[in-house]
Parts: C-alpha cells; structure tokens; sequence
C-alpha cells in the first residue's frame, strides 16, 4: 500500500497520461491521479471478477467516488472494458486525444499546474481526501484553519496582487 497511499497523499497535482489498457490494478492506479487523460486507445476494466477476487489498490475506496456506487457496482461486477470516450462520459477521464498527443497534452496541462499556487493546491488535495471521512462541521473546521493558513503565503500575496493589477499571477511556492 506504501505506493497508492503516497500518490494519494501527494500534495501536488498528478495528472495520469492513459495510453493502452488500464486494467485492474493499472486503472486503480490511474485513480489516484488528479486529472486523468486518456488516448483513443485507452481500455479501462476493474477485471477483477474474471478471475475471482476484488479490487486492490484501493479500487473499491476510489471508483465509487468517481462514478458514484451504483455504477462503481456495475463495472466491479460484470468486469466489462470501457473504453476512453465512455470512461469520459462517467466522469473517470478529463480528455480524450488522438496517441500522439497525448503526453504532449499531458505534460501541458502539468507545466501549467506546476506554475500555479502548488501551496493551495496541496492544501485542497488533503482537505479533499479528508472530507470523505468526516461530518461537514467537522470539515468546516478543518477548512477554515487550511484558509488562515493558506492566506498568510506568498503564493497567496502574489494571487491578490496580480488580480488587482490586471495580470496573471506569477507563483513561487511559497
């Protein structure tokens, strides 16, 4: 478990490039991503029935809360292929793009979020994964305290200064 619960602990944005098949384990992993694209060639099936035995990598945990429980069922339980345009459809993939630009595609959109306030970024990510488990007073807490927090960066000054004056922001990291 040390791999997915790193990835789905990392405080930076993943952005998961699917080319081929993402099948079991492969599409449990491509849910810990942040934003999933996908080529046209992109399969994705929680095979797991066919041979007998459940999701692993947390795919029970993550599918649901993708797709919500009653499809997550459906697609544990027949163990169908979809492919890239339906996995779109269910909200699992971003993008759909042509196999040749698809990590040039992938690593835009990387560069992109690597250049934004990765501070908040983080921050939102682990509220995020928190909010799954806990009661929504209990949430508004944590919520409130990531804002103070967040609000006292450099990253944050920067956000407001390049609003006021017109521009895009300039993030550090900080």
């Amino acid at each position: 478990h040390r791999v997915t619960l790193s990835l789905f602990h990392l405080e930076i944005p993943v952005v998961m490039a699917v080319n081929g098949p993402a099948v079991g384990v492969g599409f449990n992993i491509a849910l810990l991503g942040d934003i999933i694209l996908a080529s046209e060639n992109a399969v994705f099936s929680q095979i797991y029935a066919r041979v007998g035995i459940i999701p692993d990598g947390g795919g029970l945990y993550l599918l649901a809360r993708v797709v919500g429980l009653q499809k997550a069922k459906e697609l544990i339980l027949t163990a169908e292929k979809i492919d890239a345009h339906r996995a779109k459809q269910l909200g699992i993939v971003r993008e759909v793009y042509p196999e040749d630009e698809l990590m040039r595609e992938a690593m835009d959109l990387a560069t992109r979020l690597a250049q934004g306030p990765t501070r908040a970024f983080g921050l939102s990510k682990a509220l995020l994964n928190k909010s799954l488990g806990i009661g929504f007073e209990a949430f508004l807490e944590m919520e409130a305290l990531g804002e103070s927090y967040i609000m006292q960066t450099l990253d944050h000054q920067e956000g407001i200064k390049a609003f006021k004056e017109k521009r895009p922001p300039r993030f550090s990291g900080r």
